[in-house]
């Protein structure tokens, strides 16, 4: 419950219950929750990269304290600690789940995402031609694009058969063509190539699997042209860089390419260097910043905001999760387990995860704690089988 709640909490706060816009009620289960457990798991969570994760979550909130960032944060202590711990609590709670049931805590993570699908269909409105009015269309997108994840990692555990899977991508493909997300529709992309890659090599080389998946890829490239010509998700890839040009955004630099988030990076730089050691502070940048936005990029959040201690930090739990994942796959492929594709689409979503967040903050967006939980445990179980 607590998991649904904390995935589905900001649309169904947003258009159906006009109370506790600051998620008290989620973040306290969640605590509720991991404090059951922690006798038994503690262990668990204080291990490898769920470890590193703490350390920063713990780096962040002293660091965001001490330079004053409670009303960037949203005016209260309480947002704070939910901002910057509310994450950890979610990647412990799913680290127990799997670790109790990997096929019921997928299923769980399933009706959370589509829920939260259905939700911002019905309650969020449109703002001009994109999902956005109530919650940003950007965060709806990436959402979506972690309910496929999630579809595809049932399915390469052979939990869900692959009719299950096509019904369950329509709804957040959906969701991310009307919100316009460039980086979720570019992600989705790559997933499901990726995905067709895993499928073929699994049911091998006979007549009806090629004709079957030639159809696929037919069907997945006739999907993207169409995107790409007739879609506002086309059309803002398309026009990245015009975007930018003339306007304020602009900075005559490489940097253009990335469109309005190339100003945020180009004028990081020099605060970075003011502070480097400790950064300015979560959420700083909404008042020193002349764009008058967060971070649009995770990576600008750690070494701008938390500098060379938080970056350094964030950069080593990235690094440990792949580590993990390459750990975990070694067992699979030496023990000669039928797990290799679906780790290695756990490891897709890690490297998705890398880019995305070149273009989106996601310390406080738990879609991306769901792989980060799986890549934790699947490294542990295969460290623990040496």
């Amino acid at each position: 419950m607590a998991v649904v709640l904390a995935v589905t909490w900001l649309p169904l706060q947003a258009g159906l219950l006009p109370f506790d816009g600051a998620g008290r009620i989620p973040f306290l289960m969640m605590t509720m929750g991991v404090l059951l457990v922690l006798p038994s798991c503690w262990r668990l969570f204080f291990k490898g990269p769920s470890l590193v994760y703490f350390l920063l979550a713990v780096y962040m909130f002293i660091n965001a304290m001490a330079k004053g960032c409670v009303a960037e944060m949203g005016g209260t202590v309480f947002a704070v600690v939910s901002g910057v711990f509310g994450s950890l609590l979610f990647m412990w709670l799913l680290m127990y789940l799997y670790r109790c049931n990997v096929n019921n805590t997928l299923d769980v993570l399933q009706l959370a995402f589509l829920l939260y699908c259905l939700l911002c269909l019905f309650t969020n409105g449109l703002s001009g031609d994109r999902f956005g009015t109530l919650v940003n269309a950007n965060t709806i997108a990436l959402n979506a694009v972690f309910s496929v994840f999630v579809s595809c990692f049932s399915y390469l555990r052979k939990h869900i058969t692959s009719t299950r899977l096509a019904c369950y991508v329509v709804l957040p493909l959906f969701m991310i063509m009307r919100s316009g997300s460039r980086t979720a529709f570019l992600v989705f992309a790559v997933t499901m190539f990726y995905l067709l890659i895993l499928s073929s090599r699994r049911h091998g080389k006979s007549r009806n699997s090629i004709l079957k998946y030639a159809f696929a890829v037919i069907a997945a490239a006739a999907l993207f042209v169409v995107t790409v010509k007739f879609s506002m998700v086309g059309e803002r890839v398309m026009t990245t860089t015009t975007q930018v040009e003339g306007s304020v955004s602009e900075t005559g630099t490489i940097l253009d390419i990335f469109g309005d988030r190339g100003l945020q990076y180009y004028l990081s730089w020099s605060y970075f260097m003011d502070n480097m050691l400790t950064g300015i502070g979560l959420r700083k940048w909404l008042t020193v910043g002349i764009t008058g936005l967060v971070f649009h990029s995770e990576y600008l959040v750690q070494y701008c905001e938390n500098g060379l201690v938080g970056f350094t930090l964030y950069m080593t739990f990235i690094v440990s999760l792949f580590v993990h994942m390459h750990r975990s796959r070694k067992a699979a492929r030496d023990s000669g387990s039928s797990d290799m594709a679906y780790l290695s689409f756990v490891t897709l979503s890690l490297v998705m995860i890398v880019i995305i967040n070149f273009f989106y903050w996601t310390y406080d967006q738990y879609y991306v704690f769901v792989s980060y939980a799986i890549a934790t445990c699947c490294g542990l179980d295969a460290k623990a089988h040496k």
